[in-house]
């Protein structure tokens, strides 16, 4: 037998829950979209908040360090091409990129690198996509987490809507349970709502 409360259990929890997961979809996918710009506004106030001088030399080319994939490299070249300053030896060398922001491709992975022209020396700060990719996921899905757990709650909400919904139904069933089967008085109509008055019409008319 067709049930009204668990048809409109399933079609209401079914409905708030896909508009639930597609407006978390969307909470997810833009806080991605404004760390990263986050991200790149940082590389940026990296490079203009470097010194502009008094590098000291730069350190030997070496693989120390090359584990790490949360860092941020800076590095630092004069107008003839010689590196003055680099951060994390044995980070990839990004040297052949344009000015302003960039993704770069390398054997490590890609990188998000920052450009600019600073005292005539070539300033650029770098970072490993992977890192930002995992902090922007972890961000997006901390927004997420107050959607989540509302959902259960408004599932919750929806139950107990429904069933107060479907009371003057119940009352009317139990009045008529209550009746004797030579009672022929009209069942009340007065505290009804609009919906089961007709159908309280209806039976007051075959009594």
């Amino acid at each position: 037998m067709t049930s009204i409360r668990r048809q409109l259990l399933i079609w209401l929890s079914a409905g708030l829950a896909v508009t639930t997961l597609v407006a978390a979809f969307a909470v997810y996918t833009r806080a991605r979209m404004e760390a990263g710009e986050l991200f790149d506004y940082q590389l940026q106030m990296m490079a203009a908040a470097f010194p502009r001088g008094g590098y000291g030399e730069a350190p030997a080319t070496g693989d120390e360090d090359t584990g790490a994939g949360d860092v941020v490299v800076v590095q630092i070249w004069d107008q003839n091409g010689a590196q003055l300053y680099w951060s994390r030896p044995g980070s990839p060398i990004l040297q052949r990129v344009e000015f302003g922001f960039s993704t770069v491709a390398t054997p490590r992975g890609e990188w998000r690198v920052f450009n600019t022209l600073i005292d005539g020396n070539i300033v650029q700060v770098s970072q490993p996509m992977r890192a930002r990719r995992e902090l922007a996921a972890g961000l997006a899905l901390r927004t997420m987490v107050p959607l989540l757990i509302l959902l259960p709650l408004l599932v919750g909400l929806i139950w107990i809507t429904v069933t107060r919904g479907l009371k003057p139904l119940n009352a009317v069933a139990s009045a008529l349970g209550r009746r004797s089967e030579d009672a022929l008085e009209p069942l009340p109509v007065d505290r009804v709502p609009a919906e089961v008055k007709p159908l309280v019409a209806a039976l007051n008319d075959l009594l």
